[in-house]
């Protein structure tokens, strides 16, 4: 049975938390941070003392699990005054906690991370993207240790969606709007301290693309839409003008699984 709670939650470019378009006002930096973990963890029940654990972990165990039972009472004691049931969200018992996924609850990081079905309208793939930002701006205190490997996550799926969006834009024949999104795409931050050779072979291939895009089109005024940083020149070229004797159906160098879920 699906409660009918709506809840939207925003953690991409500041947290915000919402009950029927109004505001709910979290109390404290740690209960933010540990209700945008509770959520994104939605369904798994997960042991107390790892969750103590790692959001007070300069202390005792005995402290820690008391921080996280005044945390989770602050929180359902939010929820409770917007008219929300923070028992219902935020279930517990002695050994673990968790959020319950039958709540009615819109967060704009897993509707980002949807995958990127063939049959989504360019459109609806284009307003998912949009979503993307920066995963939980200025969360940098002790109990936000755990937020490092979301950006990493967040940001590569953001890139590899995106690709589908440039590969059905293409397809498409709709050049500007593809080269509005792979400047997006090669915009993306985390790129420029990463060493994992399949992250830069991704942004060479779109580095390619531009370049293929450029060198094809007769409309000057686009050539220069972005001002790319210097990017090495792949050994294949990643995309094609549809007129062009050697475009295939945008083939992928980077050898990554398709990007379109069935």
């Amino acid at each position: 049975m699906i409660l009918r709670i709506m809840l939207k939650i925003t953690l991409l470019d500041q947290f915000t938390l919402r009950h029927k378009g109004a505001p709910i006002a979290v109390p404290s930096r740690p209960a933010q941070s540990l209700l945008a973990y509770l959520v994104l963890n939605a369904g798994k029940s997960l042991r107390r003392e790892k969750v103590a654990g790692l959001f007070w972990p300069d202390t005792t165990e005995q402290k820690s699990r008391a921080h996280l039972r005044h945390a989770l009472w602050r929180l359902r004691k939010t929820l409770n005054a917007a008219g929300v049931d923070g028992n219902a969200l935020l279930p517990e018992d002695n050994l673990h906690v968790r959020c319950n996924p039958d709540v009615g609850i819109w967060l704009d990081v897993h509707e980002l991370l949807q995958p990127a079905h063939a049959a989504m309208p360019i459109e609806g793939l284009m307003a998912q993207l949009a979503l993307h930002g920066e995963f939980l701006p200025g969360f940098n205190g002790v109990w936000d240790e755990w937020t490092d490997d979301w950006r990493e996550h967040i940001e590569r799926a953001y890139v590899v969606k995106g690709l589908a969006l440039v590969d059905r834009l293409i397809k498409a024949g709709r050049w500007q709007d593809a080269t509005y999104w792979c400047g997006k795409l090669l915009s993306v931050q985390h790129s420029a301290d990463s060493t994992d050779a399949t992250w830069h072979k991704l942004l060479s291939a779109l580095g390619g693309m531009m370049e293929s895009w450029k060198a094809h089109t007769s409309a000057p005024a686009y050539h220069d839409v972005f001002a790319l940083e210097p990017i090495a020149k792949p050994k294949t070229r990643w995309v094609l003008p549809p007129d062009h004797k050697g475009y295939s159906a945008l083939l992928n160098p980077m050898g990554l699984l398709p990007v379109y879920a069935d």
